[in-house]
């Protein structure tokens, strides 16, 4: 028992040695710290929306698919580049998920800093996209920032995606049910926080945590892919990306669409509370609708999806662009505009939907 336990106690003291000589060489050498799983890496917990950005970081989003800088501001949002013109007449708030936010895209490749650039000094564009974002958190954030800010536009960026996100249980994620036509708060404010006490320290205090995180998430990904055939994995990029691509519904040719889909009511809802609490702060919505994975973009759920943020748009006296058009004209052009393997939008896509939106949009003019 005693040569067990001085065995076991080398161990450990090796362990703790090695795991120092890491953080020493980290915090010397190893330049900013790399993400491979956002939400825990760029977000705290937040007592009202479940998640906001961590305030006045620089990190390294790093996956097998890109390898990018990014920056949050003092407010946890992410760092304009360029930034706002301080005496601008017009200010637009933009909100959405990781795609607004500008997932796998570096510093001043993110739509909005595309946007800021051409509409300097005259508009100041404020991007408060936070990855993983459901309508109702963004819904709660509208609120707050209508509270603090005077905004002349408001975009709102939608995908499909949105109506899951509306729909689950995850238990830090605020969230709305829809009863009999009203909308009704749901898990708020949320009682699981995004990392408990000794997860915020850690994450706060050890470079050498986030690189063993890095290194598992890393060796996870590689051994699920090589576990799945290829003729499986998502490919956002088909062969001829350019040819639309209808897949059925989930539960066949019968399926009623985006409509039987858990979510579909209340999201439709909460796009008109939007609406109307643009419009009693004398703002102007701006609806523009995108999809990820090319394969699911033509599909009856998609359309369906689509469909119900251009009826709300049309019926609540909101703008209403399909992003989409843009995004499969590119690759008709032989430009992809999504990032391999994941399918959110690369710079080249983050350009497209600047200028798609530049010439729509009343605030171009």
């Amino acid at each position: 028992m005693a040569v067990l336990k001085r065995v076991l106690a080398t161990i450990l003291l090796t362990l703790v040695v090695g795991v120092l000589g890491l953080e020493i060489n980290l915090r010397l050498f190893g330049g900013p710290i790399q993400i491979f799983n956002p939400l825990n890496g760029f977000h705290d917990g937040d007592p009202v929306l479940g998640w906001r950005g961590k305030k006045n970081i620089e990190r390294r989003f790093h996956t097998p698919e890109f390898d990018v800088l990014v920056r949050h501001d003092e407010e946890g949002f992410r760092r304009p580049a360029p930034p706002r013109p301080p005496q601008a007449r017009r200010n637009l708030l933009i909100l959405g998920d990781s795609l607004g936010w500008g997932w796998g895209v570096a510093q001043g490749e993110v739509f909005s800093d595309l946007l800021q650039e051409a509409l300097a000094p005259q508009v100041a564009v404020y991007n408060r996209s936070v990855n993983a974002y459901s309508t109702g958190q963004e819904y709660l954030l509208l609120e707050q920032e209508l509270a603090q800010r005077s905004y002349d536009d408001v975009l709102l960026i939608v995908s499909r995606t949105d109506i899951g996100d509306n729909a689950d249980d995850k238990k830090h994620r605020p969230a709305f049910d829809l009863i009999d036509g009203a909308l009704v708060p749901r898990n708020q404010p949320p009682p699981g926080a995004l990392k408990n006490p000794i997860e915020r320290f850690i994450d706060e205090h050890s470079r050498a945590s986030h690189f063993l995180s890095w290194q598992a998430a890393a060796l996870k990904r590689w051994w699920q892919t090589r576990r799945t055939p290829r003729a499986e994995r998502p490919d956002p990029e088909p062969d001829l990306p350019h040819e639309r691509i209808a897949l059925p519904a989930p539960g066949g040719e019968e399926s009623p669409g985006a409509r039987g889909m858990p979510g579909y009511g209340v999201t439709e809802r909460l796009l008109v509370e939007i609406a109307r609490a643009c419009r009693a702060h004398g703002a102007t919505l701006h609806l523009a609708y995108a999809t990820t994975y090319l394969h699911l973009r033509h599909g009856p759920v998609e359309a369906g999806f689509r469909d119900l943020v251009r009826d709300v748009a049309e019926r609540e006296g909101a703008t209403f662009v399909d992003l989409n058009d843009a995004l499969d004209a590119s690759y008709g052009r032989g430009v992809p505009s999504l990032i391999p393997r994941d399918g959110h939008w690369n710079a080249a896509g983050h350009r497209l939907v600047a200028e798609t939106l530049l010439a729509r949009k009343p605030w171009a003019d």
